[in-house]
């Protein structure tokens, strides 16, 4: 039995929402027919780690790209389900993508702090990494 997506994204929210005051480590992308964004969240011990993967990207910003560059911290991580055809949204993810019927359900993940990273995606998969040196 699969997860509904509304599941997912609840899910990834839990996962998350413990990375607030933590540190974003790295963001790539891929823009294009196959994109893509993925987001390394690490806490202050440097034991644990997460990598969230969003794909099919609908929308994608960061508010001082420049910024990245080293450990930033994270004030708060959010995780919000948009339901399909875009009308039960937010008004600030309206801004970002704009609904129509047939658009399938989304996701809206947000990281505030000294950078604000946005991105609204079709699929969310949040990772987590194991330090085997430490003894997993």
């Amino acid at each position: 039995m699969t997860m509904e997506f509304r599941d997912i994204c609840e899910n990834a929210q839990r996962v998350l929402g413990v990375y607030s005051g933590e540190f974003i480590e790295r963001v790539s992308h891929l823009a294009g027919k196959e994109s893509w964004c993925q987001i390394s969240l690490r806490k202050g011990n440097g034991k644990e780690e997460v990598l969230v993967t969003l794909e099919q990207i609908r929308y994608l910003a960061i508010s001082d790209p420049l910024e990245l560059d080293g450990f930033v911290t994270v004030e708060d991580v959010s995780v919000t389900y948009l339901p399909t055809g875009g009308e039960a949204w937010p008004e600030t993810a309206r801004r970002f993508v704009h609904g129509f019927p047939g658009l399938p359900a989304l996701v809206w993940i947000r990281i505030t702090g000294p950078v604000e990273l946005d991105v609204v995606a079709s699929i969310i998969t949040v990772s987590a990494a194991v330090d085997l040196a430490a003894g997993g």
